[in-house]
């Protein structure tokens, strides 16, 4: 089944006909992954993370690594920087807002942000942990998840804007679909 994140496993399911009732009382957990390519461990480089690097990965709430893995390239490794792949994924365990959220076949938007709620790891961040772990670079990370770094600090703030009214202060949430629209927009030339 092609999805672009879990959560679109199950408007997926429901577009090609399946009953959202009988799917919301079946499912147990879907697992959507992609591969990251892994850094070679022949020629990479451990380096200070930048001062971009450091926004990126408070933007994304991962605690900054004292050090950061560059790719350089080498003979092993064809002078591509990386060699070998690693798994990253996100799984979703429906609990009983996300099955109520399939039965009225809400977008995989709303089953998303309702999947984050109850502890999914998104496959951006998922990504950028590795990036932080050091078993790929942060380049690598956002190659893999379609987005570059400005991008998916957009988004991140845009989910999370405050804005100042009259000396109060109002906490506004965006969806991930208003922050995704606005980072695609973000990304085009």
């Amino acid at each position: 089944l092609h999805a672009n994140r879990a959560a679109g496993a199950a408007a997926r399911l429901i577009q090609m006909g399946v009953d959202p009732f009988l799917l919301a009382s079946t499912l147990s957990a879907v697992y959507a992954q992609t591969l990251l390519r892994r850094v070679c461990k022949h020629c990479s480089e451990l380096t200070d993370p930048s001062e971009r690097d450091r926004r990126f990965f408070t933007s994304m709430k991962i605690n900054i690594p004292n050090r950061v893995v560059r790719a350089n390239g080498c003979e092993q490794c064809n002078l591509t920087g990386y060699q070998g792949r690693t798994a990253v994924g996100e799984l979703l365990l429906p609990n009983v807002k996300v099955i109520e959220a399939i039965q009225r076949k809400e977008n995989s938007i709303v089953i998303h942000q309702l999947a984050v709620e109850n502890g999914l790891v998104p496959l951006e961040r998922a990504a950028v942990m590795k990036a932080a772990e050091g078993i790929t670079t942060m380049e690598e990370a956002a190659r893999v998840i379609g987005a570059d770094r400005r991008t998916i600090l957009i988004q991140f703030l845009l989910e999370s804007i405050i804005i100042t009214v009259t000396g109060g202060v109002i906490g506004i949430l965006l969806g991930a679909g208003l922050a995704g629209a606005i980072g695609k927009f973000a990304e085009t030339p």
